[in-house]
């Protein structure tokens, strides 16, 4: 059951209280959905309403993460690349290459939808997996670059950057990565308090800059 009415459309609040009457009026399983944007809500919805299961919708576009239980802002860029490309290329084989490759425009757009500064247009242009493939190909650099211009030479970091906290705490998971592929896994520690506004990592060695890690 969605807790939205067809006369809201996507607008409005989803009425949980309706799922909750329900579950109690009938005796078969009844699965949730509306409103559902976070691994939380997931676990909100079962609690208000007694549902047995829930449905997820339009928060899955571009994250589908969130069918695991994982928070969207944990993940490095790499990780949101290697989704980009198993979905297209899902998308390709069932729906055929052109077809496939322009039905995935409005994920793709999603999937980046929260890092600024991007060039998509060569990827929601081409109709060719092969160019499609080609232009993801080492989009992880110049991703990480956008954010950061350089690391200072000590062992401690600090991202002074005007971006959410959120963004922050991707960029950094970013560099771990890379930094751990290079230097072994307990190579860097990342530092962040619990509301997000200082982050930092300590590294085992200081690079002068963060160009030669990305």
């Amino acid at each position: 059951m969605h807790g939205r009415t067809k006369a809201q459309k996507y607008g409005g609040e989803a009425n949980w209280d309706a799922i909750a009457e329900l579950k109690q009026a009938v005796s078969v399983p009844v699965i949730g959905n509306g409103d559902v944007q976070t691994p939380e809500d997931i676990n909100r919805m079962k609690a208000h309403t007694g549902c047995d299961a829930v449905m997820i919708g339009r928060a899955a576009i571009g994250n589908p993460w969130i069918f695991a239980r994982q928070r969207r802002e944990e993940l490095a860029i790499g990780d949101i690349i290697k989704a980009v490309r198993l979905h297209a290329h899902e998308m390709v084989a069932y729906y055929g290459e052109a077809p496939g490759l322009r039905q995935f425009r409005k994920h793709l757009k999603c999937y980046f939808e929260d890092i600024p500064g991007l060039e998509l247009d060569s990827l929601l242009g081409t109709e060719s997996f092969v160019e499609f493939e080609e232009g993801l190909e080492g989009w992880e650099r110049p991703l990480l670059l956008t954010f950061v211009s350089k690391f200072a030479g000590k062992p401690k970091l600090a991202f002074q950057l005007r971006f959410s906290p959120k963004l922050k705490v991707r960029i950094l998971r970013t560099f771990r990565s890379i930094y751990q592929d290079r230097h072994g896994t307990d190579a860097v520690e990342l530092q962040i308090d619990d509301d997000g506004r200082r982050l930092g990592c300590k590294t085992r060695r200081a690079p002068q800059s963060l160009h030669q890690y990305c």
